[in-house]
């Protein structure tokens, strides 16, 4: 007789694990996600691990499906900016579910030699506590080792560029992330934009409109505060498109010039359009621009 198979064990395990995985990769990478969007993402997990149990869904079991799960969750939780941040925290996602989900099974099979698995599932049934503390703390520090190297790729100062921002007869340095996915342009113009966290610009903005900006209690208010500034002149709003927004605007004012600073060269950019986000564009504080490609050229 085989081993009898509790769909509700199978879904807490799952869920727990899901949830812990995403929390560490949380923990790593200093995101700020709140803790329901966690717990949203590993049920999205634990559902489909339910589903490719079932008779004849096989038909899920394909690697596009699985890609498509872990983008779907990664989304959920950490809901990325940029698409590099996407592809940034599903290869980490994996990388971190790999070497802990490794060391489990390595322990496991090192003392028993041999897991229990339907459809490519692992079930934990026949592991102990022991085991799955472990293997989990080997894959931690495994993992910390790894997304320490890793970040030093994605983050490598060929992708950091320095920005003095000028602006009636005002200026501020900032640093801004190269971001190969920023094709935003003014629909009217054709300048091309950055896309600049405001409170960088505290020393360039006037105090007035420094000071409502903090105020503001909805993304509308935000918005109000710039339009209604003196800068009324330069006001540019710029659609734009990204993961989970179609056809979305976003509000910015035309500077009087853009100093870029990389490797000892300087490039003046006078036609360029400052666009401003209520959030933080690197969590881990490295960056508080989004740049242009071409801005290097």
């Amino acid at each position: 007789m085989g081993d009898i198979l509790y769909i509700d064990i199978v879904f807490i395990e799952n869920l727990f694990m899901n949830y812990f995985l995403l929390y560490l990769l949380k923990r790593l990478v200093r995101s700020k996600a709140p803790i329901w969007r966690l717990l949203l993402s590993a049920l999205i997990g634990a559902l489909y691990v339910l589903v490719i149990l079932m008779p004849s869904m096989e038909i899920y079991l394909n690697l596009s499906m699985k890609i498509l799960v872990s983008l779907l969750m990664i989304v959920i939780a950490f809901l990325p900016y940029t698409f590099r941040e996407v592809i940034k925290l599903v290869l980490l996602f994996y990388l971190e579910t790999f070497l802990i989900g490794g060391s489990i099974m390595a322990i496991f099979y090192l003392t028993h030699g041999d897991l229990n698995n339907i459809n490519g599932v692992i079930l934990l049934n026949r592991m102990s506590q022991i085991y799955l503390i472990i293997g989990s703390l080997l894959g931690i520090v495994f993992s910390k080792i790894a997304f320490d190297y890793i970040d030093s790729y994605f983050f490598d100062n060929n992708f950091i560029v320095d920005l003095e921002i000028f602006l009636d007869k005002k200026h501020q340095n900032i640093k801004a992330l190269i971001d190969t996915g920023n094709n935003l342009k003014d629909p009217l113009s054709g300048d091309p934009v950055i896309v600049v966290y405001y409170k960088a610009l505290k020393d360039l903005l006037p105090n007035d409109l420094y000071h409502n900006l903090n105020l503001s209690k909805s993304y509308e208010d935000f918005v109000k505060c710039i339009l209604n500034s003196k800068y009324k002149n330069r006001i540019r709003v710029i659609p734009y498109n990204a993961i989970g927004i179609s056809n979305g605007l976003i509000t910015g004012i035309k500077i009087d010039k853009l100093i870029v600073k990389k490797e000892g060269h300087l490039k003046v950019l006078e036609d360029v359009i400052m666009t401003f986000y209520h959030l933080p564009l690197s969590q881990e504080g490295i960056f508080d621009a989004l740049a242009f490609p071409e801005i290097i050229r």
